[in-house]
């Protein structure tokens, strides 16, 4: 996925059923019922996501509170009714809902607790104003988003040093994706990180050790910086000496 949209081809027929089976029995998406459909799809999405989140691309740790499953089309409905059929981008959280495709594996995300939390009850459907059927739409143009199995992730949103997100070709799904998820907000939230993660260590290595999780989103200036920031009174030229070091080890 890294390079492009995930094939729609890797939901099998057994899952499907799996899925169709919950649909059927008007389960709710809570219920445990569904749980050996929803844990299949997690393992499967987890490997071709790359084990990174479907909005942000950050890297997310297969464990409860750090990964979800985002409805990519929500699943109930919110907000004014009066608002519902709006295709202003203001009026888009509040939404009609589409049960009909609770359970519809294609309709579903893995994505940081983060970026499902932010995105919540947005309706992505591009013109609101027509009756969404109950056949599941595959048509980019259908969605005003970036979708995991319409849209190549790269043709929309450029990621600069893992921190720093822009829309490519004015593309107004990936706008909205960065405006909704509130990409632009990233860096600040991985610089708390790394203060947060620096704040007990004893000297530059142990430092550097506890960022090196962050290499690969936000590159080794940003563990310099963070590290300098921790030790203001040691030389650049101390730090990245001890950075050095570590850099061999991701040749």
């Amino acid at each position: 996925m890294d390079h492009g949209k995930l094939s729609q081809a890797l939901i099998s027929a057994e899952l499907t059923a799996l899925f169709q089976a919950a649909s059927g029995s008007n389960l709710n998406w809570s219920s445990t019922a569904a749980d050996e459909a929803k844990r299949k799809l997690k393992a499967i999405l987890f490997q071709e996501q790359n084990g990174r989140c479907a909005y942000c691309r950050r890297m997310i740790s297969d464990e409860p509170g750090h990964v979800e499953i985002d409805h990519i089309l929500p699943k109930g409905a919110h907000g004014d009714a009066g608002l519902w059929h709006s295709n202003d981008t203001g009026c888009r959280r509040a939404t009609s809902g589409y049960p009909q495709f609770t359970f519809v594996a294609h309709n579903l995300a893995l994505t940081c607790k983060r970026c499902n939390n932010k995105k919540g009850t947005y309706d992505s459907r591009s013109d609101r104003s027509l009756p969404a059927g109950n056949v599941y739409i595959f048509d980019e143009k259908y969605y005003d988003w970036v979708h995991i199995y319409t849209h190549n992730y790269y043709d929309h949103i450029q990621i600069i040093d893992g921190l720093i997100y822009q829309i490519v070709n004015s593309s107004s799904g990936g706008e909205a994706v960065i405006s909704v998820c509130k990409l632009d907000e990233i860096a600040a939230v991985e610089k708390s990180s790394a203060e947060l993660k620096v704040k007990n260590a004893t000297s530059v290595a142990i430092a550097i050790g506890l960022l090196l999780s962050q290499v690969e989103l936000a590159g080794w200036q940003f563990v310099t910086d963070a590290v300098s920031a921790k030790f203001p009174n040691i030389s650049s030229e101390e730090i990245e000496e001890e950075i050095e070091k570590y850099r061999s080890l991701f040749k």
